[in-house]
């Protein structure tokens, strides 16, 4: 199931760990803000002044989440 610019940090890093990569390349600390347990992707993107729709991309485009990742 894709991201949406409206999905918490923490939902998005909980489906694929390896989103939190994607945010450290932008320079963001997602997986160890607490922040990320009530912010939103677009959200975030706007505090750090980056393109939600790059950092929406970027994460649509990793490999399939682990099994059992869902979003809630």
């Amino acid at each position: 199931m894709p991201f949406s610019i409206d999905t918490l940090i923490k939902d998005i890093i909980a489906v694929h760990p390896d989103a939190a990569d994607v945010f450290e390349r932008h320079g963001l600390g997602c997986a160890h803000c607490l922040a990320a347990s009530m912010e939103t992707l677009a959200q975030a993107a706007v505090v750090h002044d980056i393109s939600a729709q790059v950092l929406l991309a970027e994460l649509n485009d990793l490999d399939e989440p682990v099994s059992g990742g869902e979003l809630l």
